[in-house]
């Protein structure tokens, strides 16, 4: 199977930006079947590109762990043309320890990536535009006139305090 991970922003947002992969779904059987983890079946082999799960201590995942979370952040501090990871999904309701053993002959699923250098995006009258991520940012095609009005909403399902909302520089 081949992904293209694409995030919306709904109500179950958990994940605060691109490189986290929400992959939930993926443990939703076909009725019979339940899947509780994933094992962690080949890494990105990328220099400093590793996962971690989000949420846990920051710790880079290995090559044959056993992990429960559905939340996965993906770390690459350069551009990659082309990489990719696969996990494993493994036999278990939600109530159940997971075990390896449970992992044997279920599906593997590989997520292939490429991370592109980080360019504002543009905008204008009449543009809408979303940024996900850290250090999001967009510049105008002109500079804005020295009094005016400048419009935009914004939706902002988890912000801490150390998040700048708006900001302007010349």
């Amino acid at each position: 199977h081949y992904y293209e991970v694409l995030t919306t922003l709904g109500e179950d947002f958990g994940c605060p930006s691109l490189n986290c992969l929400q992959l939930a779904p993926l443990l939703v059987g076909d009725g019979s079947v339940s899947y509780n983890a994933f094992l962690i079946e080949a890494l990105p082999v990328g220099a400093d590109v590793y996962l971690t799960a989000f949420g846990g201590n920051g710790t880079r995942l290995m090559q044959g762990e056993l992990v429960n979370s559905t939340d996965f952040l993906l770390h690459a501090p350069t551009a990659v043309e082309w990489d990719s990871f696969k996990l494993q999904l493994c036999l278990g309701n939600s109530s159940e320890v997971p075990s390896v053993d449970r992992c044997l002959g279920q599906p593997i699923h590989t997520f292939a990536f490429q991370v592109l250098e980080n360019q504002p995006p543009m905008a204008g009258e009449a543009y809408s535009l979303h940024l996900l991520g850290d250090a999001g940012f967009l510049e105008l095609r002109e500079h804005l006139a020295e009094s005016g009005t400048l419009e935009f909403w914004s939706r902002l399902p988890s912000l801490s305090g150390a998040q700048t909302i708006f900001s302007v520089s010349r």
